[in-house]
């Protein structure tokens, strides 16, 4: 999530014994949340007078009870960092008369077999979620396993931008890279063609994805407002270096799990998520809009 924004949004719902993180960058361009259920921790519990609270708000159908808080992420990346011999992170809040805190405590085992406890405490700030609105009624839907992403993303991994072309007459998946052209005048059209730059793509077949469902039965007649090719091929044009992190995260935490791929056409937000039994994952990333690809050749 560090990959994405400055700050991360936590919340803690003792009812339902869930942790969900959000994030979302400056530009509002990218937002990502995870929630994380009981049966992802070895324990999971709130204070023993929390039940009071929970029932009042219930009855005044609020939410008073749930625990919010945003946190920098630079101080819980130096936190969390990786650290040879760790037995177990233990995070807690903590309340004081002027500020909150979450103590991360961690055991840590050293060559000689010996224990010793490492505490961190990082000041936090009570703060609203945030969340990102997002309409997929009709969307097309593409689901894979990480790997396969991955694979696809490899080859461009020094791409700071992509263009995903789902082709649907011709079945086919095609992420290649994309450049902005600084030579282009009134710096409107962006295009994505330059002798000078490394062009490199990478295609599969929809029969490489386990579910394949393009909407080709879009009307076509609202003008302006929808690429009049949109029912045999869209092109979505983002940044990579989110959707990359994800994939890695959700490899790492299980390589069976599937991502879904929602999208309409380029201008709406393309989405990818993931739901296991454990914990849930969504990115919402904002796409360049079609218009401005008219006349342009990604390759």
């Amino acid at each position: 999530m560090s990959k994405i924004g400055k700050d991360m949004y936590i919340e803690f719902d003792p009812l339902d014994q869930r942790l969900i993180l959000r994030t979302i960058n400056d530009a509002k361009s990218a937002f990502s949340a995870f929630t994380f259920r009981a049966a992802f921790f070895e324990r999971c519990r709130t204070p023993s007078n929390m039940g009071r609270q929970v029932q009042q708000s219930q009855e005044d159908d609020e939410d008073d009870y749930l625990y919010k808080c945003r946190v920098p992420l630079r101080a819980l990346l130096a936190v969390t960092k990786t650290r040879k011999g760790v037995v177990s992170l233990r995070v807690r809040n903590e309340i004081t008369a002027d500020h909150m805190y979450l103590s991360f405590e961690f055991r840590v085992e050293n060559r000689a077999g010996n224990i010793s406890h490492v505490q961190h405490k990082i000041g936090v700030v009570e703060a609203d979620s945030v969340q990102a609105v997002t309409n997929q009624d009709c969307a097309s839907d593409l689901l894979a396993i990480p790997r396969k992403l991955l694979q696809m993303i490899e080859p461009l991994k020094k791409t700071p931008e992509v263009a995903l072309v789902v082709n649907y007459e011709a079945m086919i998946v095609t992420l290649s890279s994309f450049h902005h052209s600084s030579a282009e005048e009134n710096n409107v059209v962006l295009q994505s063609q330059s002798a000078s730059l490394l062009k490199t793509e990478t295609s599969v077949g929809a029969d490489e994805f386990e579910e394949f469902q393009y909407i080709d039965t879009r009307d076509t007649d609202r003008g302006d407002n929808i690429p009049s090719n949109v029912n045999s091929e869209v092109t979505m044009v983002f940044t990579l270096r989110e959707p990359k992190a994800m994939l890695q995260f959700c490899q790492s935490a299980d390589e069976d799990l599937r991502i879904n791929i929602n999208f309409h056409w380029g201008g709406k937000p393309i989405v990818f998520k993931t739901d296991t039994p454990i914990f849930s994952g969504k990115l919402v990333m904002a796409t360049l809009d079609f218009r401005l690809l008219r006349g342009t050749e990604v390759s």
